[in-house]
């Protein structure tokens, strides 16, 4: 039977979560801030387990934000091939 969730990894992600959204919040007209992801804005929310902090930490980032967005393949796979999914510009030892 799959056991739930641990009280101190639940815990740690909230707390986490809260670091998160108050150094967001003290930064926001004091510092530029450059976030990268590899995931859609929609996706962020899952990052937080409250869905009330999640949204105030993305409305902060968003307030004043210049938004880049990036589609079509990936520039860190440029040059190399791939068979199969092994990379061949891997070297084996």
């Amino acid at each position: 039977e799959p056991s739930a969730p641990s009280t101190s990894t639940a815990t740690s992600t909230s707390t986490r979560s809260a670091e998160v959204f108050d150094l967001i919040d003290r930064r926001k007209y004091s510092s530029a801030l450059v976030l990268i992801s590899n995931r859609d804005v929609e996706e962020w929310g899952e990052a937080f387990p409250n869905s009330v902090l999640a949204n105030a930490t993305i409305d902060r980032l968003f307030e004043q934000a210049h938004t880049v967005v990036f589609r079509g393949k990936s520039y860190r796979l440029k040059g190399r091939i791939t068979t199969r999914g092994v990379d061949s510009t891997s070297q084996n030892t």
